[in-house]
């Protein structure tokens, strides 16, 4: 599971929904593919473990939790 989110374009909508920490409405925003990622994430331990453990897991995380 090697996904690239670094090149991806962010949308104004989905930077709002993050933004406002509206989940429902950035969940909404997701192509299939990414749904699709984010449904095995949630359901396969190995694979949501592999993926926290990514380079680009830790700098999201990273960057989340700055200045809390």
């Amino acid at each position: 599971m090697n996904k690239n989110f670094a090149n991806k374009k962010i949308s104004n909508e989905m930077k709002n929904a993050i933004k406002n920490k509206d989940a429902a409405s950035l969940m909404s925003n997701l192509n299939a593919e990414d749904k699709k990622l984010l449904d095995t994430l949630l359901n396969d331990e190995e694979k949501r473990k592999e993926f926290l453990s990514s380079p680009e897991a830790k700098a999201i995380i990273s960057s989340l939790f700055k200045g809390r």
